[in-house]
């Protein structure tokens, strides 16, 4: 199967991402009516497909300067440059 990725275009990857997209939202919804009928609407809000996907909003964390910097210390030295200071 590796072997076989490497063969494909662009717009043939394209399409398979849109697939597994497709598919998981589907799983999602499902999943969701599930939770949906099993809830108690006094304790907890209706679940949404969003909020159980892999390919769901995810809301991201600002990031603090020390953690930029920390992050550019490990890109830098997986390059094979020197951090000074």
């Amino acid at each position: 199967m590796p072997e076989q990725y490497w063969k494909l275009t662009p717009t043939e990857t394209l399409y398979i991402l849109q697939g597994h997209y497709i598919r998981d939202m589907q799983m999602a919804t499902l999943v969701t009516a599930f939770i949906n009928v099993n809830r108690d609407p006094k304790k907890s809000k209706a679940a949404k497909p969003e909020d159980i996907s892999v390919f769901g909003k995810k809301e991201k964390e600002e990031q603090t300067p020390e953690q930029q910097r920390a992050i550019l210390e490990t890109l830098t030295l997986m390059m094979g440059g020197t951090i000074d200071g």
